[in-house]
């Protein structure tokens, strides 16, 4: 059973719908679990870049916050010694002026009962002046350094020494420094000037100050919270690894964590003195407990250093809280890939009446296209049979060699269709034929034009020939290039030699079988010289005409 290419192309689309909704609900079906697998993998490690980047910028901020605040700090101490200086230093001119006519040591004792008449109730401030020898002219906290050299005496600090060498010699100076007497240790900021021939210096201890704010900082990150889930805490080391700040456990406060191991034994505050050794930041990850429980779970953790304190700020998070994260991606991943499985269905069952639609429309329009093609073969089956029946055909290839003959060829030639295919179709030209005609043949038909013209051919056995009214065709395809000839050609040879008999009688005489009156007078017209005509008489002529005829 023979079905046509519309039907053929309608049964075509339907299989084609029906496989493809079958393979999309197989491979939708069959992938969901590799893709979770993969998805999942992919999931975990967007959580743990996404946290860590969190991390990150949330420590960073905190650093840039505690940076700030003690910026602020040691800005508004040295402004407080500043102003201490200047209103010092505004009192010893107000002085020198007002009691100019006192001698140098009445008016040193005078400035000096004035500076300290000022109020030094705060015991972490002081004053304090030198000579130009480092000799202490006064001291407003210990009487007992007056007369003291500070830069010969061992009761002062390296650097407060060089403090004083600088002012002496640029009449500017200030310092920091860690000062030890009885064994305590008292941190201080110095603000030096030169005014006049005295050398003044306001100092402050600020390890109180700084221990107090410290607190503040302290207080400040107890309720502090970061990461994704607002989960992660922060907390304060130091390079001795004692821990200054913790939000959870306060029994490991003011304690050294440096032996301090996890249930798998790894030293973490080791690890972190290595990993910090060279540069300021790092991640690493460990067992911790996790706050307000008694379960360890793995965390990654980001710590910082805060270099003007000595400070390493840490925060982390906990992996466990990425199975409760992952728990909900695959219910969404779930909840999505249903959802889209559905889509699809939904999607190929429109397309399936759709395309069927379009699938019916088209194999019509195929069916009505064959039945006009058929009608067209029809008749080009009908008008090849009239030229075959009329006419010699031939095709030849871009060099003439022949291709395919008619019978009409083979019946004129005398060659049969096997002998001439593959030949060049000089093999049936008469020698006669000039070759100009040839050239002019090739010349218009390589230029993609029609020839027309007479050719006159030679039959199979060279003892007819025949004259043919040959038009060739050159064929060419979708971009206009040839790439074959055709030639049809009608056998004229009785026409020619019917033709060349009628001008042979009309040009001779019938009764002389000589030249006719008309033929000489076309010859005088062919002439290009000139000649003589003669005329003959002939007796009793007139005679024979009327016999025999004119």
């Amino acid at each position: 059973m023979r079905f046509s290419l519309s039907k053929l192309s309608f049964f075509n689309s339907l299989f084609t719908i029906l496989v493809i909704s079958i393979a999309l609900s197989i491979m939708a079906g069959y992938e969901y679990n590799a893709f979770y697998e993969k998805k999942k993998e992919s999931l975990k490690q967007e959580y743990i870049e996404k946290n860590k980047r969190l991390l990150q910028e949330e420590v960073a901020m905190e650093v840039k916050r505690v940076n700030n605040i003690i910026s602020d700090f040691y800005f508004s101490v040295f402004s407080i010694l500043d102003n201490r200086v200047h209103m010092i230093e505004s009192l010893i001119y107000s002085q020198i002026k007002t009691h100019r006519y006192l001698k140098n040591k009445q008016l040193n004792k005078h400035i000096f009962d004035t500076i300290n008449s000022l109020n030094y109730n705060n015991a972490d401030n002081y004053d304090f002046i030198f000579n130009k020898h480092g000799e202490i002219l006064f001291h407003s906290l210990e009487k007992r350094l007056e007369g003291l050299n500070i830069l010969e005496s061992s009761e002062f600090a390296p650097e407060l020494k060089n403090s004083v060498k600088k002012v002496i010699k640029d009449g500017e100076a200030s310092a920091g420094y860690v000062f030890v007497r009885n064994g305590v240790k008292r941190k201080i900021y110095t603000d030096m000037k030169k005014v006049n021939d005295f050398f003044i210096a306001s100092c402050i201890y600020i390890d109180n100050l700084e221990e107090e704010l410290q607190k503040n900082i302290f207080k400040s990150l107890e309720y502090s919270r970061l990461g994704v889930d607002r989960k992660g805490y922060f907390w304060v080391t130091n390079s001795e690894n004692i821990m200054l700040f913790h939000p959870f456990q306060k029994e490991l406060i003011s304690k050294n964590l440096t032996e301090l191991k996890t249930k798998r034994g790894v030293a973490i505050f080791k690890e972190v003195d290595k990993l910090l050794q060279d540069k300021d930041e790092a991640f690493l990850t460990y067992d911790w407990q996790v706050p307000d429980t008694d379960e360890y779970a793995e965390k990654i953790a980001y710590v910082k250093k805060i270099p003007k304190w000595d400070w390493v700020l840490g925060s982390g998070f906990y992996l466990k809280d990425l199975d409760e994260f992952l728990q909900n991606e695959e219910k969404k991943q779930k909840e999505f890939l249903d959802t889209l499985i559905l889509k699809i269905l939904l999607i190929v069952s429109v397309l399936f009446a759709i395309v069927l639609s379009i699938s019916w429309y088209i194999s019509q329009r195929f069916e009505e296209e064959e039945g006009r093609q058929k009608r067209h073969l029809k008749l080009l089956e009908q008008y090849k049979q009239i030229l075959d029946l009329s006419a010699i055909v031939t095709k030849t290839d871009l060099s003439g060699r022949i291709q395919e003959v008619n019978s009409l060829f083979e019946q004129v030639s005398g060659y049969k269709k096997e002998e001439v295919i593959g030949k060049a179709h000089r093999i049936v030209r008469h020698p006669s034929t000039p070759k100009e005609t040839f050239e002019d043949m090739w010349r218009v038909i390589q230029s993609g034009n029609v020839w027309r013209g007479v050719l006159k051919n030679l039959s199979k056995n060279k003892k007819r020939s025949y004259i043919n009214k040959t038009i060739i065709f050159p064929i060419k395809d979708e971009f206009d290039t040839t790439i074959e000839y055709i030639s049809t050609s009608i056998d004229i040879t009785e026409i020619i030699e019917q033709r060349d008999t009628l001008q042979n009688l009309f040009l001779t005489d019938a009764l002389t079988g000589l030249a006719s009156r008309i033929k000489l007078l076309n010859e005088i017209n062919k002439s290009q010289t000139s000649g003589f005509l003669a005329l003959i008489d002939i007796a009793r002529f007139t005679e024979v005409n009327d016999m025999f005829g004119n």
